[in-house]
């Protein structure tokens, strides 16, 4: 599977639509975005996505992962897109869906069994 930019998903097309979304709606997107990320070794390795990599790509600073973006992907929208995309990630958490593993310095996060369970119903 290849890495789809947030944009590319219907209703995360334009900051507007993404601002527009529910935060259920809008986790569903985050959740299948990093799922696109299986496999790169960037935001996630070895089966775990790292939150402040995640921001990082969307708003174009990729913080050295090899990515040749640097470009937000929202433009002078992109400070209230992170704010949404900050709230759908800790919705998912809430959810069960992302688990924080503790023993690991940074944020990075696991993708639960419950999170699965969402990601093969929004392929179904």
């Amino acid at each position: 599977m290849a890495v789809r930019r947030i944009s590319s998903f219907d209703g995360a097309r334009t900051a507007d639509e993404l601002l527009g979304l529910s935060t259920p709606k809008l986790a569903e997107i985050v959740l299948q975005h990093l799922k696109s990320y299986e496999g790169t070794n960037t935001v996630m390795q070895n089966d775990m996505v790292n939150r402040r990599y995640f921001i990082g790509m969307v708003e174009g600073s990729n913080m050295g992962l090899g990515v040749s973006s640097t470009k937000p992907e929202y433009g002078a929208q992109q400070p209230a897109v992170n704010e949404a995309l900050d709230e759908a990630w800790n919705w998912l958490v809430n959810q069960n869906m992302l688990l924080r593993v503790l023993d690991q310095p940074a944020e990075w996060y696991k993708i639960t069994r419950a999170g699965d369970s969402c990601l093969r119903r929004l392929a179904g």
